[in-house]
């Protein structure tokens, strides 16, 4: 199998992009974590160490890239500006609104991205697919994260939610018998099973893209698990932040490694590789211990504890509705920047003339 199968490698691909969300899925099934909250030590490392600093990886393809900063300069300046003033008055109005316009927003990038991914190895493979087949990939990946979405919708079992109680519209009552869903869930799965058949037939004449299968299928079953399967706030979360956050980071570090190799027309050495990745690493992750800090101590309130251990509180906003508001906004900013922006900075176009070699080098 040669290494256009893979977007990075057979190697790098299974090790960071399927073993660990597979190991998750082997985890939930044979111990409690179902049955537990998050405790305080798997929040440490998988929200603040893998979800909060996926999102500030993207520093490293927008204001701390010299070259993504020039070329897209503009959408750099007005995104955070114009989000800002819609994030705070949202916030400010009403919280439980705010909320759930965020979890569908995070729906459709978090679909955007696997979607994406999927494209990226479909690039890789150098397919040549007609109109037909490559819309039948993308109504296969949206069906595998929208469906269990749907399900979320009319179960009122569920004990989870995605930011804040109660922030997806409340459907039970629109279908008081949800048993159609048990037949949805065939249909669910012979879709992704006609689509593997359908990739391996097409594969007859070159090598099968295993990368591409192994991507959408764990994509269909870690949806279908974290969110129907396992009704638990602690496997849903686990399975969500790895799933989307491991990926994203390991490509923005391959992005960052061939960029450089690119445009030095050396191949980076093995120590500077790994004092490149350590570097990236430390920041994003003093950066989302940052912001989290913030939010604990300005908002939430939660782990004060764990948080003074390091610095103690110095602010309290608590009797200020405006100000609560607004560092809400604040610190909901990167994440939604995170949003806008990787809807530009991924697009195979002129306005990121470097990417199709990076890619096809990685």
């Amino acid at each position: 199998m040669t290494k256009s199968s893979w977007l990075f490698s057979r190697k790098t691909d299974l090790l960071f992009l399927f073993v660990p969300i597979w190991l998750v899925w082997l985890w939930a099934f044979t111990s409690d974590i179902q049955e537990q909250t998050l405790p305080l030590w798997a929040w440490v490392i998988f929200i603040v160490g893998i979800d909060v600093s996926h999102v500030w990886s993207t520093v490293f393809r927008t204001y701390l890239n010299k070259n993504d900063r020039t070329i897209h300069r503009a959408k750099l300046i007005w995104i955070p500006c114009l989000l800002l003033p819609v994030l705070t008055t949202f916030s400010y109005i009403n919280i439980k609104i705010y909320w759930s316009i965020l979890a569908y927003v995070a729906i459709y990038h978090f679909i955007k991205q696997q979607y994406g991914f999927m494209a990226l190895y479909s690039f890789k493979n150098k397919e040549q697919n007609s109109t037909k087949k490559r819309l039948f990939d993308k109504v296969v990946i949206h069906v595998g994260m929208l469906y269990p979405i749907v399900f979320w919708h009319f179960d009122e079992s569920r004990v989870f939610n995605w930011f804040a109680e109660d922030d997806f519209l409340p459907m039970p009552q629109v279908a008081q018998n949800i048993n159609i869903f048990f037949y949805l869930n065939i249909a669910y799965f012979t879709l992704l099973l006609v689509w593997i058949i359908q990739e391996v037939n097409v594969s007859r004449k070159k090598d099968l893209a295993l990368g591409k299968i192994f991507w959408v299928t764990t994509t269909y079953f870690n949806w279908f698990l974290g969110i129907v399967y396992f009704n638990s706030d602690f496997v849903f979360s686990v399975t969500n932040v790895v799933a989307h956050g491991i990926p994203y980071l390991v490509l923005i570090l391959k992005y960052k490694i061939e960029e450089q190799h690119l445009l030095s027309n050396n191949k980076v050495a093995k120590p500077e590789v790994i004092l490149h990745v350590f570097s990236i690493l430390t920041v994003i992750l003093l950066l989302a211990f940052s912001e989290e800090y913030l939010w604990d101590m300005l908002i939430n309130l939660e782990k004060q504890e764990f948080f003074e251990s390091f610095s103690p509180y110095w602010a309290n906003i608590q009797n200020s509705p405006f100000l609560i508001a607004l560092f809400t906004a604040l610190l909901t900013l990167p994440q939604a920047t995170h949003y806008v922006l990787d809807g530009f900075i991924w697009k195979f176009d002129q306005t990121n003339p470097n990417l199709k070699k990076i890619i096809a080098n990685g």
